[in-house]
């Protein structure tokens, strides 16, 4: 007869700080969707800007907003757009990932 073996549970360690789970997979999840989104809207934005489209765009938001107002919108700039797309997703991570943090506080799984 083959001999049975007891197969011990390892028991999970509770994590404690915020800092000690920051590569947590919902987390992560959260900040790459918020960083994505924002990011997103503002390759829309920079499309716009590309292709002259974005003032008659503003000039109907503001419109429909009963706004009048003189501005200008400066010509595309590669080295600028590519600072916004950078900062947007890092800002959008960052908050992301915070947001997730925060609920898992909440509902009390940290």
């Amino acid at each position: 007869m083959a001999k049975k073996t007891k197969i011990k549970k390892v028991s999970k360690v509770k994590k404690v700080g915020i800092l000690d789970n920051c590569c947590d997979k919902e987390s992560q999840s959260m900040g790459l969707m918020m960083g994505l989104v924002l990011s997103g809207i503002h390759l829309g934005w920079l499309i716009l800007v590309l292709t002259n489209g974005a003032k008659p765009l503003m000039d109907w938001v503001l419109g429909l907003h009963m706004i009048e107002i003189s501005y200008t919108i400066n010509p595309f700039s590669f080295g600028n757009a590519f600072m916004l797309l950078v900062l947007t997703f890092v800002i959008g991570y960052a908050g992301g990932w915070l947001l997730s943090e925060l609920i898992k506080i909440s509902r009390g799984e940290k």
